[in-house]
């Protein structure tokens, strides 16, 4: 009797070790991606629900969760891709997921950091986007070189995944254009890829402009290069770039100063060039083009800065652009003045109005405008200025 119990008992307890054997392999089995992802998500937008709600120690614990799943997203799929060939269509597939993933990863590492510096009494600055005029975290103002640069490299991953995505190419290029250098290798292809999403994104636009204004060497392995020189830059780019000004200027409440100011280089740069091939009725054109854009009395970018217009929470960008049209502007009566001997008076009140703008912005918005900006704008209008003024006492 007792060897039949010890055989039933022995058989119970092989049953139930293979039971646990099997419920820990249902644990432990790879579970199906696109769950793992999901998980990750609800994690992050509960990151951000505590971090709104300023209770940092959930926030942390949120975000490196969704991190976490997101990199268990990531090893699954290479894990998958080194089992063997696959279809295309499972290939896009986990391209497609890898992208949602880094992209995950990204948000959660910057955001992590956002909640550990408020958690050390140290909070970091939402920052204003002056393209929508909401403010938002940005990746720029993590102070951490490593979590800043793997946080960058995991969104411009995402971004060169998933061109089609307008959240990640947004994005993406908001990092780009919020760096000291843009690494125009990704700041072209995404603003390629924005302005085909949305159209009317006037930041892509000109990202697009700038881009074919200066016409970048860009060498190979590197993600930038600096501007081609000035005569060896190709017409037809220019143009290009001129059209994409065109459908900014379409809209109420274009970036004036960065605008107007790129506009008044390309016009610039053609009336030379004409000039150069001779083609002197073009040059002309386009030189009484510039002086309407920059010196009009109603509709030009001096008298549009000197009553404000474009300067309602401006950018950087848009105040460099309104010092750099008050030089071209001393340029342009001082050409005047060189050759037919008229606007003396012009120079000395172009000179006056620069100095004044850049009292004015150093004193209103200091925040966006650079101090050795103002100097060597201040400098350069003194400069241009004595030059012609001194002709009168040779």
């Amino acid at each position: 009797m007792f060897g039949n119990r010890a055989v039933r008992i022995t058989l119970l307890l092989v049953i139930a070790v293979g039971l646990a054997g099997v419920g820990g392999w249902l644990l432990m089995r790879p579970r199906p991606i696109p769950e793992v992802l999901q998980e990750g998500e609800k994690a992050y937008q509960l990151g951000v629900r505590a971090l709104d709600q300023k209770d940092t120690s959930q926030a942390l614990l949120r975000f490196q969760e969704a991190r976490i799943h997101s990199e268990k997203v990531l090893t699954q799929i290479g894990n998958a891709a080194r089992g063997g060939k696959a279809a295309q269509k499972q290939l896009d597939q986990w391209n497609e997921l890898a992208g949602k993933a880094l992209f995950l990863k990204a948000r959660a590492l910057r955001d992590g950091a956002f909640a550990k510096a408020s958690a050390d009494g140290k909070p970091l600055p939402e920052v204003l986007d002056t393209s929508t005029g909401k403010k938002f975290r940005s990746f720029t103002a993590v102070s951490d070189p490593k979590i800043l640069d793997e946080s960058v490299g995991a969104l411009r991953d995402a971004a060169m995944r998933l061109p089609k995505e307008q959240e990640i190419q947004n994005e993406a290029l908001r990092v780009e254009v919020s760096l000291s250098d843009i690494a125009w290798l990704y700041a072209q292809r995404f603003a390629t890829s924005l302005s085909e999403l949305a159209p009317d994104d006037n930041r892509a636009r000109y990202i697009l402009a700038k881009y074919d204004y200066e016409q970048p060497v860009i060498g190979k392995n590197q993600v930038s290069g600096p501007p081609l020189a000035m005569e060896k830059r190709g017409r037809s780019r220019m143009n290009d770039a001129l059209a994409q000004i065109a459908s900014i200027k379409k809209a109420k409440d274009y970036p004036i100063g960065r605008t107007l100011y790129l506009e008044a280089q390309i016009r610039g740069w053609l009336a030379a060039d004409f000039a150069k091939r001779n083609e002197k009725q073009r040059s002309e054109k386009e030189v009484d083009t510039l002086n309407a854009l920059v010196l009009d009395a109603k509709s030009g970018a001096l008298a549009l800065a000197k009553s404000g217009e474009g300067l309602k929470g401006p950018s950087t960008w848009d105040v460099e652009g309104f010092l750099g049209l008050h030089l071209i502007a001393i340029d342009l009566a001082a050409e005047k003045y060189r050759a037919k001997g008229e606007g003396r008076d012009q120079v000395k009140a172009l000179l006056a109005q620069t100095i004044e703008f850049c009292q004015k912005m150093e004193a209103e918005q200091a925040e966006v405008t650079p101090l050795d900006r103002v100097t060597n704008t201040v400098v350069d209008a003194l400069a241009k200025t004595q030059r012609v003024l001194a002709k009168d006492n040779d």
